[in-house]
């Protein structure tokens, strides 16, 4: 058994119906049959475990804020709910990982994830720091591993261009009917890119942007340069590369009826023998409260009722 909660440690209300749900399985067997998965802003240890956190105030508090968006410009938040997101992939690896242990030694295990260590664990800017003492301003859409790496106007959108090494800068110049500065020493190798990375950029924005985007990418891709167009969420959802993978799946009501016009996400794991899909709609809300407090934590009928009665389920 897998006992799972998202509260901030010391709320206490909450944490009281927890302990009360859930104490007759931690007093069968603490660790040796169940293991136990707290996620939270802060975690369960430090100064700031009892504070309340959402995804942007986390994204703020880890740094990521400070080298995201546009030099001299207010800080910003990603556009996807990156901590939300990336924090409980991060538990389930941890919950595996008790499984694991539980598999090989007969006994469960705590797994303490918090949001704030999740993002610092995915930001490489703290080693850099480390290394040289100093991080660099925020770099918007260039990137420090490559130049031109950046986002280009096209006619009727944008285009992101990714070159890292001399070979991608030398097709790209071959894209763009430059060959005449392959040999150019101020271009010569990356260093030589990035110290003159706007003169750079400069080629690459003046041939791209009396072109259309699709046609921009068509003539990269057939030079091996790494480039994506800019999608619309419109664009993105049409993708006939998210359909090939199954990645857009029709949505099913409680009762199995389908929702017309509306899809969902699939799940992005393949594995070569078997298929990964659901296989049961999304349950209604309390649909599995008999199951779990009933079958699963002993509590009868009618406390059930009186919990459901009180609001508390």
């Amino acid at each position: 058994m897998i006992n799972c909660r998202m509260m901030v440690p010391g709320s206490e209300n909450r944490r009281r119906i927890w302990i009360y749900l859930c104490s007759p399985v931690e007093r069968m067997n603490p660790f040796d049959t169940v293991d136990h998965a707290d996620h939270s802003g802060f975690g369960n240890t430090g100064p700031l475990r009892e504070r309340r956190a959402y995804d942007p105030i986390v994204q703020a508090m880890s740094g990521l804020m400070a080298v995201t968006g546009f030099a001299g410009q207010p800080p910003v938040r990603t556009g996807a709910a990156i901590a939300d997101t990336a924090t409980p992939m991060i538990a389930v690896i941890g919950i595996l990982s008790a499984l694991m242990r539980r598999q090989s030694t007969g006994r469960g295990d705590w797994v303490d994830v918090s949001m704030l260590d999740a993002l610092s664990f995915l930001m490489p800017e703290v080693i850099e720091y480390y290394q040289g003492g100093a991080i660099d301003p925020p770099l918007a859409n260039r990137h420090p591993g490559g130049a031109p790496f950046n986002c280009f106007h096209a006619t009727d959108g944008y285009v992101y261009v990714a070159t890292v090494t001399d070979i991608d800068w030398n097709n790209l110049l071959r894209a763009m009917d430059r060959e005449d500065l392959i040999d150019d020493p101020r271009y010569a190798h990356l260093p030589d890119r990035h110290d003159h990375v706007d003169e750079v950029e400069a080629v690459v924005e003046n041939w791209i942007k009396g072109r259309p985007r699709d046609g921009v990418v068509d003539v990269l891709q057939s030079h091996q340069v790494a480039c994506g167009p800019v999608l619309s969420m419109d664009e993105a959802l049409a993708s006939e590369q998210l359909r090939a993978r199954d990645m857009l799946i029709p949505l099913e009501t409680p009762e199995g009826k389908a929702v017309p016009g509306i899809m969902g996400l699939g799940i992005p794991i393949r594995f070569a023998d078997d298929p990964v899909q659901f296989d049961v709609p999304a349950p209604q809300l309390g649909q599995h409260n008999h199951d779990v407090y009933g079958a699963l934590l002993g509590v009868d009928d009618a406390e059930i009722a009186r919990l459901k009665d009180a609001g508390v389920i």
